[in-house]
This record gives structure tokens, sequence and C-alpha cells, in this order.
């Protein structure tokens, strides 16, 4: 879908140079720029999560980095993760990050809580799909080479699960050019976007890599620092696997309170980020030069982009 949208603009700024069509070379190279300042951050952000998780995995063998620790540890790392850090700080600029880790840490500790509270009456043993008790696993000898394919395969599972996501950011990032260039998507006003982007994020998955490509775009054409604050918060946190997981666990009330917390706290935040501070810095990206670095990361991520697609499919992916 990308490569097509890619592709459609392209032919279009080839075939018209009038002024009607000159705006499409300008989104062409805004576009352009937005994935050379994304692409290193989450190169970087790639690597680190699959050290990460092989780490983990070497600390607890007897545990799947993926799915250890139940629901609480993939809402934290929703929250907290490489992605979620490192990429705002390179689009939006490193006071819109603080703001977001602030936030990020006070939900966090809000979650825990609730969690913690519905965790009282549990049973403290908890078995995995196939039946082994977490921790039954022996620790075993890894030779360097296993330890070379095992740091391959947690790198490919990273990029097969962030790539698409950056992808279809940008692809949303150009359906936003397009339907508010010409005012058919009008922009809220201020404080009001703030709201419609929480309900955006309760109705669509948006990982951190698929909302701010599309964020950006959006604080470009005026809408407010506290509604990509919103997003950011809501996006990663209310999908229906997560309450799928925090249902079974805990039961229908605490994934409904779950919910209200999140969005509740969302608003807030956005609210609260409006009123503190009116002239949030939000894009940092529009004044970073792109060299060497910039290009490399975005070609390597074409690369492993491509090597995904031969490997399971576009269907897979």
């Amino acid at each position: 879908n990308v490569l097509g949208a890619g592709l459609v603009v392209f032919l279009a700024v080839q075939h018209e140079h009038d002024a009607q069509w000159g705006w499409l070379e300008s989104m062409e190279h805004m576009l352009l720029d937005l994935a050379l300042a994304c692409a290193p951050a989450l190169l970087l952000a790639f690597g680190l999560s699959a050290g990460f998780r092989l780490l983990w995995g070497s600390l607890r063998p007897g545990r799947a980095a993926s799915a250890s620790g139940g629901p609480a540890r993939e809402i934290i790392s929703a929250l907290l993760g490489f992605e979620a850090v490192l990429l705002p700080l390179v689009v939006f600029g490193s006071e819109f990050m603080l703001a977001r880790i602030v936030a990020a840490l006070v939900l966090a500790l809000l979650i825990v809580l609730l969690l913690r509270r519905a965790d009282v009456g549990l049973p403290a043993v908890h078995k995995r799909a196939d039946g082994v008790e977490w921790g039954d696993s022996p620790r075993e000898r890894t030779s360097i080479g296993a330890y070379g394919v095992t740091s391959l395969k947690q790198l490919m599972a990273v990029v097969e699960r962030g790539t698409p996501d950056f992808a279809l950011g940008l692809f949303i990032a150009v359906l936003m050019q397009i339907l508010l260039h010409d005012r058919s998507l009008p922009v809220p006003p201020a404080q009001l976007d703030v709201v419609l982007l929480v309900a955006v994020g309760l109705l669509c998955r948006l990982s951190a890599a698929s909302a701010i490509p599309a964020l950006a775009i959006l604080l470009i054409e005026g809408v407010s620092g506290g509604a990509a604050l919103a997003l950011l918060i809501v996006g990663p946190l209310i999908y229906p696997r997560l309450i799928r997981r925090i249902a079974e666990r805990y039961g229908r009330a605490h994934a409904l309170r779950y919910v209200l917390l999140v969005a509740g706290f969302a608003v807030a935040a956005g609210l609260g980020l409006n009123f503190w501070v009116p002239d949030c810095q939000t894009q940092a990206w529009m004044s970073a030069e792109q060299g060497l670095m910039a290009y490399s990361s975005l070609c390597l991520l074409v690369l492993l982009f491509l090597a995904l697609l031969l490997r399971r499919g576009a269907r897979a992916l």
C-alpha cells in the first residue's frame, strides 16, 4: 500500500507540474524527510528491543520474552518501549518526549496498582499454553553460534512487528495530507481535538511506530500537542487482544476499568499539556539535517522489510 501510494504520488508529480499539482511534490519531499528522520531511531529501537528480548530470555530461560509477565508486561512495553521513547524524541523534540515519559510513568503506576489489586485471590502459579509452568525449563549451555542465530531471530521478530506498523503510519500520513490539503477533513478546534483523537485511539489500534508519522502531519495542519499525546497514550494500549487477555485473567469488570482509566487519563494528560505548555515544540523533525546515517538507516529498513516479504509473504504480515 505504501509503495503503491508513493508510486502514484511520484507519477502525478512527473506528469503534472502546474500549480494545481505542485502540492504533491512538496508532500513527497515532506514524507521523505519524515521517513529519514524516523529511520535511525526506529532501527536503534529495533536493535535495543531485540537485545532486551535476548537478555531477558537468557536470564529467565523458563519464560518466553514475548509472553512473560501477563498483560502487565505487554502494557508497560507499549508505554515505555524503545520505539515509544526514541521516535517522539527525534520527530517531536525533547520537550514533548519528556511530557510523554512523565505521563507514561504515571499511567503505568496507576495500571499496575489496578491490576495488582485485581490480582488478589488469583492462583499463584500460572501455566503457559503448552501446560508447562513458568520457570520449569532448565538452564542450558548455549554456544556462541546459537546465540548469534537467536539474536538474528529476535531482531527479525522485532522488525516483523515494527516495520509494517511504520509503513502503515506513512500510508496514513499520505492519506491525512491528501484529505487535509483540500479541507475534505476539517481540523477540529483546540481541546476538542484531544477528545476526538482519544476516540480514534479507542477504535483503531495504533502503535507508536504507526501513529507518529500521521501525527507529524496532523500537527503541521494545526492539531494540538495535547491531542498527539493523548493518541500516543491510548493507541498502543487499547486493542481487542489485550482487552481479551485482561478480561480472561482479571475479569470483565477490571477490563472495563482498564479501558476507562486509560481513556480518562489520556484526555486529562492531553488537556493538561495544552494548558500548561501551550507552545510545546512538536516539529523538531522539520529542522533536522538528514545525512548519510539517515539514508543508510532507511535503506536498511527497506531491505529488512523486503526480506520479511520474501520470507513470510505479504499476507503473513
